[in-house]
Parts: C-alpha cells; structure tokens; sequence
C-alpha cells in the first residue's frame, strides 16, 4: 500500500497489467497494460522514489508514476526478465533485481539506475534461474543464492562489492524471511534458521 496526494491506495500485478484500488472498498483509480505471455508473473510490484516498478517472467520492467489521481505513465521500460524474484530498492536512485529466463539458464544479479533504468553493473551465475534478495535495515544486500549460499553485498553503485559469504543451505527456491535477528530458508529437505550479526 502507498499514499497518493494523502489518500490510501494499494496497486496489484494482474494477468493484464498493473492496478491501483482504493483499499477501502476497491475502487480502481487507474490501470496501466503490461502483459505477460506466461501468465505467472511472481513478482509484487514496489515503489521507489513515489514510482512504481512492475516486472515479469517475459515482458521485462516497467517503472510507472501516477498522473494526475486516474492515470499513470511509463518513465522507462527494459527488457529485464525477473523470473520469480522481486527486486528491492536501496535510496531513491538504485535498483538491484535478479534477471533470467526459463531459456537461458543463468539468473543475474543487477544493479540498475532508477532514473533512467540503465544497468550500472551485473554479477553473472547467481544461480540457474533465481536467486533472492532483502535489504538489511543499514542499507545493504542480502542474497541468498539458487546454490544455497548467504551473501552480503554493499549497496555501490560502481561495483559490484561481496562482504561476506556463507553456505546456509542446499539448493533452493524459497524466499527467506527474517525476523527477530534471525533469516528463515529452506531447501527440499529442511527448515533452516540462522543467526543474523548485529
């Protein structure tokens, strides 16, 4: 949920595009078209800078912002395919989003501008086709690799820059949680919880 010009909205990723609904009693302020010939779309749609970032498994991103109270516009689009994990955003200038496809066979981690949706680096071979990604509450990255492998990575803009590395657990899928001070994962054969430094 966000708030436009002081009112309660809430946006969704359908099969036919982007949607915001008032939360009160769904009433639709504006939609904006982007189809996904899959029609699996898993990723939720985030904000960055009052814009709103949409991405799917075949029809790349697209960053919107509203105009006016019933419409919204496109600011970029690129033809970045986030297959199951949803990018995050650290400040308002920087987006970090894994990329792949079911064709291609190698998920890439991506740094990219939020103004004009250019790549400013990539980090190849975070896993076959997905990898996942949480930013700390300091403004860094967490990214658990497809391998099973805990990394923390600092938020630059130039490079990319690995701080730490930690085999956590066997391959996976799943999107860790953290609560508490500690991250929740799990591979096809166990629930994992691992203590987070403070």
């Amino acid at each position: 949920g966000y708030y436009h010009a002081g009112i309660p909205r809430v946006v969704f990723l359908t099969a036919s595009g982007l949607v915001s609904l008032d939360p009160k009693d769904g009433a639709v302020h504006w939609q904006y078209p982007f189809f996904d010939i899959a029609l699996e779309s898993s990723c939720t749609p985030m904000m960055i800078d009052g814009k709103i970032l949409a991405s799917s498994i075949t029809a790349g991103c697209v960053l919107v912002q509203e105009e006016g109270k019933d419409s919204a516009k496109k600011v970029w689009a690129k033809s970045y395919n986030c297959y199951f994990s949803t990018p995050i955003a650290v400040g308002k200038d920087s987006l970090y989003m894994v990329t792949g496809s079911i064709f291609a066979k190698s998920a890439v981690l991506r740094c990219v501008d939020a103004k004009t949706g250019n790549e400013l680096w990539n980090r190849k071979n975070v896993g076959t086709y997905h990898a996942t990604l949480i930013r700390t509450g300091d403004d860094k990255v967490l990214m658990v690799e497809e391998k099973g492998d805990l990394v923390l990575i600092d938020a630059n803009r130039k490079a990319y820059t690995e701080l730490s590395r930690s085999k956590i657990c066997n391959n996976t899928w799943a999107h860790p949680a953290i609560a508490n001070g500690r991250l929740y994962i799990r591979d096809a054969k166990e629930l994992i919880c691992v203590e987070l430094p403070k």
